[in-house]
Formats: structure tokens, sequence, C-alpha cells
């Protein structure tokens, strides 16, 4: 696939800008400040910083920037400490630099080679006793005289050691020209994260601002695709992207650049990666409910669930209670929820081909025989018979279930869902032994029930398709009375679309080619099939 494209313009995020401003401008005169910036993964915290970044550069403001490292194993002490003093050693005058280092170097020999000096084991003890005051005024020494943006990414991996650092300077940086901003992924503080506490102690102090980025709404996301591609992006690719992406600007990037190598519907490797790696995390027990429950769809009752798990309750409960901690479910009223449709959408696409069969047949046969474990309508109960059956590759239960989720659907006066369920019927038709007694309908029966229900979507070019389909089925000569009804059919969808040359002829042939009849099959073309 190609590489994954960014608009090269900044989208939206007005108040946000705002506020940063205001807290630079704070900076500025002398009032340094702490500011968090939080939201789920992609959805823009590193775009906003970097654009904060520019215009603080800008003004001759100085730009430091570190990030908390992702490491399995063992922590790196002061991460985004120890890059900021390389990032000033590379970039300042030595002289500069070493006034900024100042009286702190011992102290700091620890987390720089650089800057070790020859000392006694206990002149290092009582340095490392110091060491959060020795960082504090490196800090307040960087921005004296000019003001620093100081940026700390990717807190939700911070350190024991840079979130008690985060801590002091909240409450402790005075009298200075310092903008402090951290970044972390709301979505990875699941409820003992240590992170949390760490927010929590600073909002009760009041010490810091804290911005919580939402996804962009369609009008925005529409601003976004018109950067990347040069031009305002279709309706129909804005409802595409705005529908799978909901408004995460990292996943609409990666679902547009899919979609220009001719791929739109299965999900780019390097976003299933991310969407999988909280997944991964989990036991396998775990990660298997979740397997079983995306074959259900976004949103799932927890009765329909335990029904197909064979599980013990508490042990059902247990693997649900990590996956919501994990942030991959959410509650949603009396129902669990993904997170994210792509996150269902990822775990969904890793089951094996026969597990997915296999669940999907299950979870149909159980909506047939016990229909009190589905908490919605029963038209909906219907759809989703009808789509388990199919995607369970059950030809025989997949067609008569497609016609009666088509009947469900124009009860509700939801006539494109019912058309969806009349083209499924119709491509099943002929894989279905005997599909003619098995349904109770002939396939021109069908053909003219779609033809319907595109009519009253308002698609009158398919009706028209469908309806030339049911003429051809149509043995015009046996049944005279069906195949004029058709011609007038064809002749109104063509009226309908503004072809009144070819309408009339049609419209005059049904009365040339039969008389009328007052038979209950024949009487009204609207009649259900």
């Amino acid at each position: 696939m190609p590489a994954r494209v960014s608009s090269p313009s900044f989208v939206g995020r007005v108040d946000e800008q705002r506020l940063l401003r205001t807290a630079f401008d704070g900076a500025v005169a002398g009032k340094p400040s702490v500011l968090l910036i939080g939201g789920e993964a992609g959805v823009g915290k590193t775009r906003l910083v970097g654009v904060a970044a520019e215009e603080v550069v800008a003004r001759g403001g100085r730009v430091m920037t570190g990030a908390c490292l992702e490491l399995v194993e063992r922590s790196l002490p002061y991460g985004p400490v120890v890059q900021l003093l390389r990032h000033a050693a590379r970039t300042m005058a030595p002289a500069d630099f070493d006034a900024v280092v100042g009286p702190a170097r011992a102290a700091l020999g620890h987390l720089l080679p650089e800057l070790r000096l020859e000392t006694s084991d206990g002149d290092r003890d009582s340095q490392d006793g110091d060491l959060l005051e020795h960082l504090l005024g490196v800090v307040e020494r960087l921005g004296a005289d000019v003001p620093l943006l100081f940026v700390i990414e990717d807190l939700h991996w911070a350190d024991r050691s840079t979130r008690d650092l985060l801590v002091f300077l909240a409450r402790n940086l005075q009298d200075t020209h310092v903008l402090m901003m951290g970044t972390y992924r709301s979505d990875d503080l699941h409820r003992r994260h240590p992170l949390r506490a760490v927010l929590a102690e600073l909002d009760r102090g009041g010490a810091v601002l804290r911005i919580e980025l939402e996804r962009f709404t369609r009008d925005e996301l529409r601003d976004q695709l018109t950067g990347i591609l040069g031009s305002t992006p279709t309706v129909e690719l804005l409802d595409e992207v705005f529908e799978r992406s909901e408004g995460n600007p990292f996943f609409a990037e990666e679902i547009v650049a899919a979609t220009r190598d001719g791929d739109c519907r299965s999900l780019p490797p390097t976003l299933r990666d991310l969407l999988l790696a909280r997944v991964d995390d989990l036991p396998a027990s775990t990660r298997d409910i979740l397997r079983t429950a995306a074959v259900i769809g976004r949103r799932f009752p927890h009765t329909l669930l335990a029904a197909v798990c064979d599980r013990a309750d508490d042990d059902l409960l247990e693997d649900l209670r990590l996956a919501l901690e994990q942030q991959v479910l959410v509650t949603d009223n009396d129902r669990y929820s993904f997170r994210h449709a792509l996150v269902q959408e990822a775990v969904y696409d890793d089951l094996l081909p026969g597990e997915r069969t296999r669940l999907h047949a299950r979870f149909a046969e159980l909506l047939v025989l016990k229909p009190e474990l589905f908490d919605g309508g029963d038209a909906e109960r219907i759809s989703e018979i009808a789509c388990h059956w199919f995607e369970a590759h059950d030809n025989d239960q997949a067609l008569p279930a497609a016609i009666d989720a088509a009947r469900a659907a124009e009860e509700m006066c939801a006539f494109p869902e019912a058309l969806a369920h009349c083209e499924r019927a119709l491509a099943l038709w002929d894989r279905v032994h005997d599909a003619a007694a098995r349904v109770g309908m002939s396939r021109v029966d069908l053909t003219r029930f779609a033809a319907r229900m595109a009519d009253l979507a308002g698609t009158s070019d398919r009706a028209l398709a469908l309806a030339r389909d049911a003429l051809r089925e149509v043995d015009e000569a046996a049944d005279p009375v069906t195949a004029g009804m058709i011609h007038e059919r064809v002749a109104r969808f063509l009226w309908q679309m503004g072809d009144g040359s070819r309408a009339w002829p049609r419209m005059r042939r049904p009365s040339r080619s039969c008389r009328p009849s007052r038979s209950p099959k024949h009487g009204r073309w609207w009649s259900r099939p």
C-alpha cells in the first residue's frame, strides 16, 4: 500500500489552539504552566503539539521534546529528560550549555555519561536525593532568557521517576519562561494505570491545565480529506471514511491510503497492528471471548455472548472485566461495545475461516431457537439471523432468511435495507436446490419485489434494472398478465427517470398484450410476492 498521507493544512482544534497560545503568553510573561493533552491513539495529539511548537519557534521561543519509551522488561528513568539534555548539548553553544547545567553537572552525570564527574560513592548518594531539585534548576535556567516549550510525549509509558518529575515541576516551576506540555493516550489508561493517580493528584491541586482531544466531526473530516486529496471528497467517500474511522484522523488517513490503493474495505496493516496491540496484551481466554463477541458485531448483550461461550459465568465476567480495563470494550447501557468499530473489525478479521463459519451458524441457531436472548426488536433479530446464515455459508438457510428479513424491513418502511436483503436473496438463488419450493415464490416474484423496494428506496435506476431482469425471467406467452404488468412498471420507471419517449410505447404494450385481470395474483403489481 502507499505511504500514509496527511493533510498539509491543520484542521479544527480552534479552542485548543487558543488555550495553547494563552498558556504560552503566560510563559512569555514569566508565569510558567503545565498543560496536558489527552486523547485516544490517532486523534491528533502530536499534530497539535507540532503546530504549537512551530508557533513558539516563530515567536522566538525554544522547543525541546522528549518522549517516554515503551520498554517491556525494564524502565528508563527520566528518559524524556535525557533526550532534552542531549538535544540541548547538541544545539547550544558549549558555554551556554555549561551555564544551564551549572551546579547540576555532577548529579546529572547519572543520566548523561557525557556529564559524569569522578565522585565518591557518598557524594553520589547525596546527589541522587537532590536530583529533582537539580532538574528543576536546569529547566528554569533553560527558560530564563528565552521562552521554552518543554514537551514530554507519551506519558502513558512514563516510568515512575518521570511521573514524579512531572508532579514536582508542576508544583514548583516559578518565575521562569517555561510552558511544559505532556501528551498521553487516554484509551491506554486502564483502571489501575499509574498515570491515573498522577492526573488525579494534579487535578486536585490545580497544578495543570488539561485538554481532551475529541474525534473530528463530519465537517472537520471533510476538511481533512480535502487537504489530503487536493479536492473536495465525494459524498460517498466522505460517508465511507467517516463511518469506518468514526472521526479518528489517523484512522481516516489510513483508510484513504487504502482507498487510493484500490482496497477500501480491508484494514491497512499499520492500522490493524495498532488496533490489535491492546488485544494482544490480554490473556488467551480473554482474546477468545473477544473473537466470539466480534462475530455478534460492534455491540452485544451479555446473555447472547454467554449462551455461545462454554464458560462458567464468573470466568466470563472476569475476562470481560479485563477487556474493559484494557479499554478494548466499553459499557453501553446494558450492552458491551467495542471501543471503536475498527477494533471489532480487526478482531473479527483475526478469526480463522472455520472459526468464523462455526460461530455465525451458532449465533443464527440461537437467535432462531431462543429469541429472548436478543435485546432488540423482532425486525432487527430477523435481519441478524439472515446475516449470520449468510456469513456461515449455509445457503439453504440464508435464502429464506434473507427474504424474511426483507419483508420485516418493508414493514418498518426501511426500504433501502429491504432492497439489500432482496439483492442478497437474488445472489443466493442459483446456489439453492429447488429454491422456489423452499421459499414459496418464483424468482420472477422475488425480482419484482426487489424492484418495488428499489423504487420505494428512491433508486429508480436500480428499480428499472430489476424490472428488466424480471421481464427476462418471465415467459410472456405462458404468462402474458405478469409480463404486461412488468412492462407497465418498466414504463413507469422510465417515466420517473425522464425518458418519456421510451416510456410511452411500454405503457401501451400491456393493454395490447392482455386484458386486465381481477385475480389476487395479478390484480396489483404492488402486492407482496
